[in-house]
């Protein structure tokens, strides 16, 4: 399936007359459309142009979209029917296998192209394709224009390298230094990218860093001798941008003494995975990532989520970059599209079936948006199926608007790959805006799962058809993978001389999960989605290196979350120096809780907001609620003491509970022997969620929420009740304000004559209430009162008059 991800899609000539785009017809030319699902057998149809070509094709917007040595070996994901020693080794004799992934069932490997033709001849291979580059931050694909601000230096310093960061500044790294005495020194720090030091033609070479101080080793004028640890390099320099060099100076700018790691993720997920285990195994206490892969699933944990759950078990915490997806036009984001239950429309002139984007269910078969000249996207669909039980293939079409012809397709079968993904990459090379049609073909399968659509990145859109959420549809968030992973403390950006903005193209959130995480044959439905907030963190881009990746006014500079993830890797770094016990759970509470505001911006683009190490640093840790307790209009917290107490001393704690309405009551109490506080006068019946504050003073911590709770009483006034008439009884409905205080209740319907004479009444769980034996001749009005096991709550107001019928 990963030979979807390399397809590219080559520009036509604007020729045919102009057709509407945003109705059921006309129909796409079939005769443009090649044969579905491309080659037969276990090879990919990228896989098997290989072999055919003897050589890996690239293309103008992805130069570099698989990958090969210098050797002429192509990369492979090979899945195979088993693991055993004699698969192994029959796979192994055609090539250098680099991982291999148990819970997959996947083998990676280096292969010649000659040796294609046996690999695919093995009965054990049940599918092999080309692994893709991963997405980075790429020198050129992610910036704007010039800010007024030129590279700080660090204050309060004795020595800098050539360039320091301004997120030392911006997030307060050089007072946190300053005030507590710390610069990482204790706290080992891996990163993971593409390369360190093989990327030809960069303005400088490691070695050139180290000696002018913008990294640690031998050379290094500042003292700061212990060099980058290299556990793997890449071993393919036509993919190398040195992008994770780059991010290697900005975290020595701001924890200038913490030993350095790197490891290059562009071997694939398994390869990605096994080099974050062994970034762990090495002593990394902190490990951080600028990479995604097209094919990490949007609906599961894929194998690098795993790998992320496993060292942040062992006591590491995880950092991600959130990504570069987002698009905002019209003031909104608009980079994903995605339907709970894809529906079917015609779309072809032969009748073909392709994905309905209309949410009224009206059958337009395509999403109409408009390419600027130069500007380039690459779209990525999931299908919400497991991996490892897929039963449903769709191909992802590009029809030029004008002629309603396609223009390039995909072609693998996602029941081949067992993968539920197809992907393209396109570039706008003429003169004129560009509108284009992009289609979802459907090409088998019964199951019509949850779809979802994403522009990965999207240079110089100016409108999509489909932009606003309507239907159940929803259009926005465009963080996926490992990226906005339950384990993954995912980073947005934040520019470096705006701290009040986020990045338009700062990937947004949330994440859902509808499968556990991935294995070879298919994983169960979660009993309930799991969604995960990312991002939970906002740092620095666009900041001074010596030689990555924009030229702007004289100064390198590098934009995207690639350049955030590292700044508040570096932070978390200061942050454990400090209080070394800290676990990852505890570092995330710290950093997320005493985050800045970024302006207006949303939690979806910022999460809590900007790092700030002063105040991570130098603030109370967060308490941990053990228990919250529902009272009698109360509720009571327990928590443990915070594990660090801050700068200066600890000096008092306070709960606070909030309704989903947003009505807050708060309690504060001097002294830190507290382990308990009781939160008084909350209304009986309705849920809050309380948070314990932590203060020193100087700052105030607040606690993860503890579990929702209701708080209880006697019930509440319920509002008039509906009555009608029935023979020689009322039927009494309970309405308006039914609060039960938070108890099992009852209910019970009084109705009395008018102008005096025997009352009936009826009670029950129910909130229609039968009050019968009453007399025809006689006029009635009825009342409602709610009981628990703490009392009666008062009785409702009197309903409208009312006879029984005889």
């Amino acid at each position: 399936m990963l030979a979807a991800l390399a397809v590219v899609v080559a520009v036509l000539p604007a020729s045919a007359p102009a057709q509407a785009a945003d109705d059921a017809g006309p129909w796409l030319d079939a005769g443009s459309l090649r044969p579905a699902n491309g080659a037969a057998g276990p090879l990919s149809p990228a896989l098997a142009a290989v072999r055919a070509t003897g050589e890996l094709r690239s293309n103008a917007f992805a130069p570099a979209t698989a990958q090969q040595d210098p050797a002429g070996r192509v990369l492979v994901q090979v899945r195979v029917t088993d693991l055993t020693p004699a698969t192994l080794a029959a796979v192994g004799a055609y090539g250098e296998v680099l991982v291999v992934a148990a819970p997959m069932r996947r083998v990676t490997m280096r292969v010649s192209p000659a040796a294609l033709d046996g690999l695919a001849g093995l009965p054990q291979v049940q599918y092999a394709d080309l692994v893709p580059a991963p997405l980075t931050a790429g020198p050129g694909l992610v910036g704007r224009a010039p800010g007024a601000s030129a590279p700080l230096t660090r204050a309060g310093g004795p020595c800098t390298g050539s360039v320091v960061s301004e997120a030392d500044q911006q997030l307060q790294a050089a007072a946190a230094r300053a005030a507590v005495g710390v610069d990482g020194a204790t706290v080992p720090i891996g990163v993971l990218s593409d390369s360190f030091d093989k990327a030809t033609g960069t303005a400088t070479r490691a070695s050139d860093d180290v000696r002018r101080g913008d990294l640690p080793g031998p050379a290094n004028p500042c003292g700061y001798r212990t060099a980058v640890r290299v556990v793997q390099e890449t071993p393919d320099p036509s993919n190398a941008s040195d992008e994770g060099r780059a991010m290697l100076q900005l975290i020595h700018d701001l924890a200038p003494g913490a030993p350095l790691l790197f490891a290059s993720a562009s071997g694939g997920e398994d390869v990605m995975a096994r080099n974050i285990r062994a970034l762990a195994k090495a002593g990394a206490k902190v490990i951080v990532d600028d990479i995604s892969y097209l094919a990490e699933p949007f609906f599961q944990q894929g194998v690098v989520d795993q790998a992320i759950a496993e060292v942040t078990a062992a006591g590491v915490t995880y950092l991600s970059a959130a990504g570069n997806s987002n698009v905002v036009l019209g003031g909104r984001d608009v980079g994903s599209w995605e339907t709970p239950r894809t529906r079917l429309t015609r779309c072809t002139t032969s009748g073909g079936r392709c994905v309905d984007f209309d949410p009224r269910g009206r059958g337009d078969w395509n999403n109409a948006f408009t390419v600027a000249p130069g500007g380039a996207v690459q779209v990525v669909a999931q299908w919400a199926q497991p991996l490892g039980k897929v039963t449903t293939d769709f191909d992802l079409v590009l029809v030029d608007a004008a002629s309603n012809r396609a223009i390039g397709q995909t072609s693998s079968d996602s029941r081949r790959s067992q993968q539920p993904v197809d992907a393209f990459g396109w570039r706008n090379d003429g003169f004129a805006a560009r509108k284009l049609k992009l289609v979802v073909l459907h090409n088998g399968g019964k199951a019509m799962p949850r779809l979802k659509v994403q522009f990965v990145r999207a240079a110089g859109v100016t409108k999509i058809e489909y932009s606003r959420s309507a239907g159940g549809n929803v259009v926005g968030p465009t963080i996926f993978g490992h990226n906005g992973g339950p384990a993954t403390l995912s980073v947005g950006a934040v520019p470096y001389d705006n701290r009040n903005r986020v990045e338009p193209f700062s990937s947004r959130g949330p994440v859902t999960h509808y499968f556990a995480p991935a294995r070879a044959d298919g994983s169960p439905r979660l009993a309930a989605p799991q969604v995960t907030r990312a991002p939970q963190l906002a740092a620095t881009d666009g900041t001074a290196t010596s030689f990555f990746a924009e030229k702007q006014a004289g100064v390198w500079r590098f934009y995207g979350t690639s350049a955030a993830a590292p700044h508040a890797a570096a932070v978390a770094a200061l942050l454990l120096q400090a209080q070394p016990d800290l676990t990852p759970r505890e570092v995330r509470e710290q950093l997320t809780a005493t985050a800045a505001r970024v302006g207006s911006a949303h939690p979806a683009a910022v999460g809590a907001g900007l790092a700030d190490a002063l105040a991570a640093l130098t603030a109370p840790g967060p308490a941990h609620i053990t228990r919250t307790l529902a009272g009698r209009g109360s509720a009571t917290v327990q928590f443990t003491a915070p594990a660090r107490v801050g700068v200066p001393a600890l000096s008092s704690y306070g709960a606070r509970c909030t309704s989903p309405h947003g009505a807050t009551r708060q309690v504060d109490r001097a002294g830190d022997a507290t382990t308990a506080l009781r939160v008084t006068r909350l209304t009986t019946g309705v849920p809050y969620r309380c948070v314990v504050l932590t203060s020193n003073g100087k700052r105030t911590t607040a606690s993860a929420p503890g579990a929702l709770i209701v708080p209880t009483g006697t019930p509440g006034r319920p509002g008039k009740p509906a009555v009608s008439p029935v023979r020689r009884a009322i039927k009494v409905t309970v309405r308006g304000a039914t609060n039960t205080g938070g108890l099992p209740a009852t209910y019970r319907a009084t109705c009395a004559p008018v102008g005096g004479g025997k009352t009936r009444a009826r009670t029950g769980r129910a909130t229609v209430l039968k009050v019968t034996r009453l007399s025809p001749s006689a006029v009635y009005r009825c009342s409602v009162q709610v009981r628990n096991a703490l009392g009666t709550g008062p009785a409702s107001p009197r309903s409208v008059k009312v006879r029984p019928r005889r």
